[in-house]
């Protein structure tokens, strides 16, 4: 499924009121936040990935976190006739401290991408979108994909499993935000639906939020393995 496909269910499912707004300024008082002047909220839930605004005001990251992995990554998700329906996974390419990927979806829609451990492609002197011509040069030479104008987005995310900022009274932390990604393949979707989940039963029941049940990695779920 397409992640904007995905979001719009949610929504959908939800049944509520959305709001589009850029935050700007959170204040927290004893009565709880209010957004710009804007929003008021007695509990309130950062799932905003990297720079997510509740993040950087109510739990600044430390200088231990932020020298922790940080994943970079280029992809383009697009309308193409693709000729091969299979998903090709490449892994440690040309030395990429990373995967890439070309990922056929339903009603002709493909995704390419490439990522990678910023710290890991520093130290051997190469930069993400070296790899990302190298990804272009093999799915033209395959015929995967040819005569598209690429233009790709670039995302960042941190991986930090070990940070004990998850909840401050009756603020939240999940998903990319709170660095929840697999350690082996940096797969973001599951834990933060499954940290949404655990947040959301946490704010409805009083129970501790507790996120010891989300697996670090991908493949030994995958395999029924144990985390």
């Amino acid at each position: 499924i397409r992640r904007v496909e995905f979001d719009q269910w949610m929504l959908d499912r939800a049944d509520v009121e959305v709001h589009y707004h850029k935050v700007v300024q959170i204040e927290h008082t004893d009565a709880g936040y209010f957004i710009d002047s804007r929003f008021y909220a007695p509990y309130l839930v950062g799932a905003g990935g990297t720079h997510c605004p509740v993040r950087r005001t109510i739990f600044p990251r430390k200088h231990s976190e932020r020298a922790n992995d940080l994943i970079i990554t280029k992809e383009e998700e697009f309308a193409y006739d693709y000729p091969d329906k299979r998903p090709h996974i490449w892994f440690f390419e040309n030395g990429l401290p990373g995967y890439a990927w070309y990922f056929p979806k339903k009603s002709g829609m493909l995704n390419v991408g490439i990522g990678a451990t910023a710290k890991k492609l520093k130290a051997q002197g190469d930069t993400l979108e070296q790899h990302w011509i190298s990804l272009l040069r093999r799915l033209n030479n395959t015929g995967l994909v040819s005569q598209h104008n690429f233009k790709p987005a670039g995302y960042s995310y941190f991986l930090n499993r070990n940070s004990k900022s998850t909840r401050k009274g009756t603020a939240f932390l999940i998903g990319d935000a709170l660095g929840l990604a697999t350690r082996d393949m940096g797969e973001g979707i599951r834990p933060a639906i499954s940290s949404g989940i655990i947040a959301a039963e946490a704010i409805i029941s009083g129970q501790p939020y507790d996120l010891t049940t989300i697996p670090r990695y991908s493949f030994p779920s995958l395999l029924g393995l144990r985390r």
